[in-house]
């Protein structure tokens, strides 16, 4: 845990339903243990205001326990139970108290990724010279990428409401507890900053299935690509000093490429950020993504790019997404800086920020903090572990490690606003599109200068994704709204694209929820927490949950529960009514609770009935009840 969390002897209860085959340590915190009154005692920490104000008997406010993971339920009677885990595990979620007061918005009239008034934007490459096909494809990108910003800028001005996002961020936790057993993932870690301000942390499942340890929240994660945003802060770093120029080509730099004749040497500074520069991805061999081979050390990254093979196509003709590109620019800036890449972005980027799980490359002396990576079930049934090995000339593409507590804090410092690292005309310039797919698609791949821009509804984000032999992970963040998430899981395949924009999703359901004047009102003395809970029959599972003062019908099973989220309006103190849909579901049909004395759900009854998930189990056969 950061060194500014302290112990105040009050931690919040994390009810996780475990499977007795897979005990469950804390750590280095020590086992968790259950308390007098049946909760579990985790190795969450509070802040000295949040436990203030938690004796008080109050909430840290506004974004303290935003989670909702605390609230002080039994252990054994959680209202989603991650029962289907396949994996046993815990989670632990870290809090932070207040967070800092907002900086407005770009308006329509000033395009948030524009340059603004007195500011001077790092130099655009001139020597470039683009078809007019891409150019055309390239403007196109532009104008679609600033209607986009635009119209974000004018609907997202300011960070949520803090009871939507608690509502929010409540069920991302149960729903992301839910897909790390659905997807057999062994284990994934989230944290979630909202201005700035640590709002959500957590972890589910295994750092370790052979030994059984699950993960922790400050376990260590292989960031893979995360690097090349790294390695575009450290040049963009340097342009601002004036000691480099993205129209700089690669042969003014390592004048081996020029004397060599190498194509690659007319490749400027912006061509390799970008993926422009029609540079090879992996090299002729790139066994070493499968621990085949050592990644390669300078000498042969250096032979690497002087082979004809090098080059693949001609500069700016296509978006050409090169490792070996990035493994250039750790060179561009070892020649201008005059020292190691690691050791510059140590010093100057992690050390700045104070990022203590965070570096460039492999730590063995760390060794025990790291997850340990598991294989895909593209190609069999079962995951198998895989070894770390260190990417050496490849840490600038693919070298990083870090938790999800220190990237959230890492793309916290992308907030418009923050001078920590670069300026906001940097920001600009590295957040605009080079490269865009087809308008409205969300997979498509639209790039700029070291990070991959998301369009979630009307949201821009930045960030990048990142795949290392047996580690997938993600981070983003809104530099207008400040909130920053980051996902990362420890085996191939999962998808965490989807794990990460979810919150982003959650959020803005609860914050229109919230804000629309025709949600209806609940009746009076009735709390729409007593209908909350995950229930399951024979056909599936569905979640009710609350989000922004309305109850919500949800399938956790879905990467994208918001999209088909149905509305339910509360009837009576045991009666919902389905609101919402397609019209092909129970729309405008009754949804009838029975509640045992103590005020628990026995069952939901939509047509058909649901038990709570805690009480539904699978026979050896379904027979007949009549």
């Amino acid at each position: 845990m950061p060194d500014d969390i302290t112990d105040c002897g009050r931690v919040h209860a994390f009810p996780r339903r475990r499977s007795t085959s897979s005990p469950v340590s804390g750590g280095e915190h020590g086992p968790a243990r259950a308390a007098a009154d049946g909760r579990i005692r985790s190795d969450a920490r509070l802040a000295p205001a949040a436990c203030d104000a938690l004796g008080e008997g109050r909430s840290a406010e506004p974004y303290a326990n935003i989670g909702r993971v605390g609230d002080g339920q039994p252990a054994g009677s959680p209202r989603f139970p991650h029962r289907h885990a396949v994996i046993g595990g815990d989670r632990t979620v870290a809090i932070r108290p207040t967070l800092r007061p907002h900086r407005p918005a770009a308006t329509a009239a000033g395009h948030p990724l524009a340059p603004r008034t007195g500011e001077t934007m790092p130099l655009i490459p001139d020597r470039a010279r683009p078809t007019a096909r891409t150019a055309c494809r390239r403007a196109a990108a532009l104008v679609l990428f600033c209607a986009a910003a635009i119209a974000h800028s004018a609907a997202q001005a300011a960070p949520p409401d803090p009871a939507s996002a608690r509502d929010a961020l409540a069920y991302y936790d149960q729903w992301l507890g839910y897909q790390q057993g659905y997807q057999r993932i062994p284990g994934i870690q989230a944290a979630i900053r909202i201005d700035g301000e640590l709002a959500f942390s957590a972890s589910y499942g295994q750092a370790d299935v052979e030994r059984r340890r699950p993960l922790r929240n400050d376990d260590l994660f292989r960031i893979a690509s995360h690097s090349k945003t790294f390695a575009a802060i450290a040049v963009l770093q340097l342009v601002e000093a004036g000691k480099l120029r993205l129209d700089d080509t690669a042969g003014h730099w390592l004048p081996w490429l020029a004397q060599a004749r190498s194509p690659l040497a007319s490749a400027t500074v912006a061509d390799l950020l970008s993926h422009s520069a029609g540079v090879i991805r992996d090299g002729r061999d790139s066994d070493f993504w499968q621990l085949g081979k050592p990644f390669p050390d300078r000498e042969q990254l250096r032979e690497e790019l002087l082979t004809a093979e090098a080059s693949v196509i001609p500069g700016n003709e296509h978006f050409k997404y090169s490792n070996i590109g990035y493994g250039l620019i750790g060179l561009i800036v070892e020649a201008a800086t005059g020292e190691d890449f690691n050791a510059y972005a140590s010093r100057e980027i992690v050390g700045r920020l104070g990022l203590a799980h965070t570096g460039p490359e492999y730590d063995p002396a760390r060794a025990d903090e790291y997850a340990t990576g598991y294989s895909s079930l593209l190609y069999a049934d079962h995951r198998v572990p895989i070894e770390h090995v260190d990417t050496r000339a490849l840490s600038a593409a693919t070298g990083f490690y870090a938790n999800a507590e220190d990237l959230t804090a890492y793309f916290s410092a992308y907030r418009f606003g923050d001078a920590r690292l670069i300026g906001d005309a940097s920001k600009r310039r590295m957040f605009r599109p080079v490269w865009s797919g087809k308008p409205g698609d969300e997979s498509a791949s639209i790039y700029g200068l070291g990070v991959f821009v998301h369009h979630v509804g009307a949201r821009t984000l930045v960030g990048h994704s990142g795949g290392y032999p047996g580690h997938i992970t993600i981070s983003m963040a809104d530099p207008e709204d400040a909130i920053a998430v980051s996902v990362l899981t420890n085996a191939l395949g999962s998808p965490v694209s989807d794990l990460a924009k979810t919150a982003y999703r959650l959020i803005d359901l609860a914050e229109r929820t919230r804000q629309d004047a025709d949600t209806p009102a609940v009746p009076a003395g009735i709390d729409l927490d007593r209908f909350t809970g995950r229930f399951a029959r024979l056909w599936g599972v569905i979640d009710i949950a609350a989000l922004g003062g309305r109850l919500y019908m949800l399938n956790p099973y879905e990467l994208d529960p918001a999209k088909s989220a149905v509305p339910l309006t509360v009837i009576d103190a045991t009666t919902l009514r389905v609101d919402g849909g397609t019209g092909g579901n129970h729309y405008k049909e009754p949804v009838v609770y029975a509640f045992d004395a103590q005020g628990k759900v026995e069952s939901v009854r939509i047509s058909g009935t649901y038990l709570p998930i805690d009480d539904w189990a699978v026979p050896e056969r379904v027979r007949k009840a009549y």
